[in-house]
């Protein structure tokens, strides 16, 4: 009987490894016209190790992902009722959430 691998690949893992094979074509990006290219390869890498050791990290867009696919999976279920047209508007806080 063969034993199974300790380890998992997943998208962003293999995308942030090709992303460190092409360093040189992500240094030449318009956005990183302004930092220097060791800075880049530096940052790319630090990324790389990042998703290999599965360090958690915050992005507004993924929140907002994840809050959209919750409120489909609501609605799917029954448990909500989406009506009308949904726009953000701003709350209290910082965080911008969509009202009716």
């Amino acid at each position: 009987m063969s034993q199974q691998p300790k380890y998992r690949l997943y998208p962003s893992l293999l995308d942030a490894f090709n992303t460190y094979l092409n360093v040189d074509a992500e240094i030449e990006r318009p956005w990183n016209a302004d930092k220097l290219p060791a800075d880049v390869e530096a940052q790319i890498e630090q990324e790389l190790i990042d998703k290999i050791n599965r360090v958690p990290f915050e992005s507004e867009a993924a929140e907002r992902g994840t809050a959209f696919n919750e409120l489909i999976d609501k609605a799917v279920a029954g448990q909500v009722e989406i009506v009308g047209e949904m726009v953000p508007v701003r709350s209290g806080g910082e965080k911008e959430v969509l009202c009716m």
